[in-house]
């Protein structure tokens, strides 16, 4: 085993909890046309690997690779799979480190490839050790996404998706790094699976500073709770919840109009906690109630919600006024306040026919901005357009609630 490949190796540990086979088809391509590279074949990795293809390097496996790569990268532009995704990371990520790590230690000696056939062992527990590396830095990224998702689970703000463009160019150009210089990466990448432990850490402190021990029985409690999950048990204050759904350091105002704002960032209207379904007849995990089932509080919800209809039409029309540059924030605007209260609510399945259906309706409203005047009705259009298809669905999904969950819904 050499100096070169080991920092190699553990130093991707830094790289595959962003992506999974981005980083693999880079590795390979390098190992396999590096030396044709006169800016990198002298690398202390490269040195030592042979210049003919192994099994990681053959011309099958990068391309398999390389169409692998290509859907990764599209598919993490989509609120909807990448949430999907999220839940499969923690075993893809490290499946495909601890192959590439293979691959590297195969194209550095030929021999490894048949050593392990034979013997079994050999480099393989190393390989191995990395894959439980980016097991457990993949494990303490999707924690730190989730928080992201839970609020802003549709990605109304943009945020996820430039995050996961700096993911995609991390994940191709530290290989590159890694190869040109390791010793630095190898820094990076500590510093890296540092900030991913501080940052949970922090993240777990800050939630549990969310809940305090009820009155009554003792169970911890959010502070922007209207009842314990426990015993039901009303708090003396109710906090208020932020526009990410966080619970804020001051009561709620208006205490008939909270439960809906918790609806609203998918949190149980009675208790606070954090609703894991993208169903609006789903039980809360803390007190078991379905309190979007019950017809007078989904009835009140969406009558809420409604009531926004006139202003965001309005801002849209003003924002449609601008050529171009209204175009963004109008988008960002109306679906924060018209369409997140419901996608939340929509199967990952049906909201990605709806993303793609919206999409394409989308592409033929912005013809018409470049023509005056008509151009401004094009975001009140999409707003309309949007508005009505994710209300449709929400509405389809509570009409096929069972009866018996309706019935028995808590009142809040």
């Amino acid at each position: 085993m050499s100096v070169a490949a080991f920092i190699h190796l553990i130093g991707s540990m830094g790289v595959f909890p962003s992506r999974a086979f981005i980083p693999a088809w880079v590795t390979a391509m390098l190992l396999r046309f590096g030396h044709d590279i006169p800016a990198i074949k002298n690398s202390g990795l490269l040195d030592l690997c042979t210049q003919s293809p192994t099994w990681f390097t053959h011309d099958a496996t990068l391309v398999v690779l390389g169409i692998l790569a290509l859907l990764e990268l599209i598919s993490t532009k989509n609120a909807e799979v990448r949430a999907f995704m999220n839940d499969l990371d923690q075993f893809i990520k490290p499946a495909m480190a601890t192959i590439t790590a293979l691959g590297v230690l195969s194209s550095a000696d030929a021999a490894i490839a048949h050593e392990i056939t034979q013997q079994g062992f050999g480099d393989l527990p190393l390989a191995l050790m990395v894959g439980a590396g980016v097991w457990f830095l993949t494990t303490i990224r999707g924690a730190i996404v989730s928080v992201l998702l839970d609020a802003d689970e549709t990605d109304e703000l943009g945020l996820q998706k430039v995050i996961a463009w700096i993911e995609d160019l991390w994940s191709a150009f530290g290989i590159l790094l890694l190869v040109l210089y390791p010793l630095v990466m190898l820094g990076i990448a500590a510093l890296i699976a540092g900030g991913f432990w501080a940052m949970r850490k922090y993240l777990a402190h800050r939630e549990e500073q969310s809940k305090k021990p009820c009155a009554s029985c003792g169970e911890a409690t959010y502070l922007s709770a209207l009842a314990c999950p426990k015993c039901a048990a009303k708090p003396a204050h109710t906090h208020a919840v932020g526009f990410f759904g966080n619970t804020l350091d001051y009561p709620a105002k208006d205490l008939a109009a909270h439960p809906y704002e918790l609806a609203e960032k998918k949190r149980c209207p009675n208790c606070a906690a954090h609703l894991e379904e993208r169903d609006p007849t789903q039980s809360c995990p803390a007190c078991g109630k379905r309190i979007l089932s019950d017809p007078a509080f989904a009835q009140e919800y969406q009558r809420r919600i409604g009531e926004r209809l006139p202003t965001v039409l309005g801002i849209s029309f003003a924002l449609s006024l601008v050529p171009i540059v209204g175009l963004i924030p109008g988008l960002i605007y109306y679906r924060i306040r018209l369409v997140a209260p419901y996608r939340r609510y929509v199967s990952r399945s049906m909201g990605c026919l709806l993303r793609v259906g919206v999409r394409l309706l989308i592409l033929a409203l912005i013809l018409l901005q470049v023509v005056p005047l008509l151009g401004a009705l094009m975001l009140p259009l999409m707003a309309m357009l949007e508005f009505s298809l994710y209300k449709s669905v929400f509405e389809s999904a509570l009409k096929h609630a069972p009866g018996e969950a309706a019935k028995a819904a808590g009142a809040v």
